[in-house]
């Protein structure tokens, strides 16, 4: 069996510290890009939702203008 002097012991407990430090640096990040992707996509579905608003408006406002024209053709108006 190998034994550790106490020298061994604590550069493997330094570069153990460091590693879970890079993790949690790198656990950290991707929580960020994370929270900015979901930032992103409800962005994205806010506006899709609005220009899906707009589209139905304007096909209202169509209908209606084509049925208010063909009420005043059959009354003879036009």
């Amino acid at each position: 069996m190998v034994e550790l002097d106490e020298i061994t012991i604590e550069r493997l407990f330094a570069k153990i510290d460091k590693m879970a430090d890079n993790i949690s640096d790198l656990c950290n990040r991707m929580t960020i890009m994370e929270i900015d992707h979901k930032n992103h996509i409800e962005d994205i579905k806010a506006e899709q939702e609005k220009k899906l608003r707009t589209r139905d408006l304007l096909i209202v406002i169509v209908g209606l203008s084509l049925g208010f024209v063909e009420v005043i053709r059959a009354l003879g108006v036009i």
